[in-house]
């Protein structure tokens, strides 16, 4: 039964991406029409836009000082689990 069902999701959702790919052209004008389309750097330095940009930034500075201060490396290690030299292999 559900080996059954497996394989009827897996034709489902093969066949509803396959109605739904279309042609990605505006995707496509970004590398052959760039002229036109340059950054608008006007934009940016609006109110809202510089104000998340600052709250991103802000919040990456903070957990980062954060994550410092416990003690710890980004990549956890065997000993962040609890393990010892005598149970390593």
């Amino acid at each position: 039964m559900i080996k059954r069902f497996c394989g009827l999701y897996t034709i489902l959702c093969g066949l509803l991406i396959s109605i739904m790919v279309t042609n990605a052209s505006a995707h496509e004008k970004w590398f052959h029409e760039t002229e036109s389309y340059g950054l608008r750097w006007d934009l940016f330095f609006r109110p809202l836009p510089l104000v998340l940009f600052g709250a991103v930034l802000l919040i990456t500075l903070v957990a980062g000082s954060w994550w410092r201060r416990r003690g710890r490396g980004f990549v956890s290690g065997p000993e962040n689990f609890g393990t010892e030299n005598s149970n390593k292999l």
